[in-house]
């Protein structure tokens, strides 16, 4: 599970790491612990220049989409990825974790009372969702290009 669940959420770790006390007397645990343990004390890896287009591209993406519908539950749809894809950045950014859901706010008003400013702003249908773009846009180091094309084997 904690593979499956990638190296950005651990929340499995998390879970095991919290209950190692508990655990513990199964020696079958252990290593399944060890592990958990390896994955909480690492920070999560700087993001890559490829990692940053991938998300520039997504983030033109959702303004795009916001920009051209005019159902509301469609625009709530489209604000609240928007507002997961800027946590996700902005976590990775500042190469930390992100806390479970109910902490995630507390969380962010300690790295920037800013950021999470923007995003209660963003959650109300009637404000721009400008500011939030361009302070993400700012953390990816601007704004995508017109062109975008990712380089690999085909």
């Amino acid at each position: 599970m904690m593979e499956e669940e990638g190296v950005y959420r651990p929340v499995t770790a998390h879970m095991l790491h919290e209950a190692k006390y508990l655990l513990m007397s199964d020696e079958k645990m252990t290593p399944i612990l060890d592990k958990a343990e390896s994955i909480i004390i690492k920070s999560p890896n700087a993001l890559t220049d490829k990692e940053k287009e991938q998300y520039k591209f997504k983030l033109a993406d959702l303004v795009k989409d916001l920009r051209d519908i005019t159902d509301p539950l469609v625009e709530y749809l489209i604000r609240s990825e928007l507002i997961n894809l800027s946590i996700e950045i902005f976590l990775r950014s500042n190469q930390t974790w992100r806390e479970r859901i109910k902490e995630v706010s507390q969380q962010l008003e300690l790295l920037d009372p800013h950021f999470l400013k923007l995003l209660k702003e963003t959650m109300n249908l009637s404000f721009s969702f400008g500011e939030l773009v361009d302070y993400i846009d700012d953390l990816l180091g601007g704004k995508r290009k017109i062109e975008w094309v990712e380089e690999g084997k085909v």
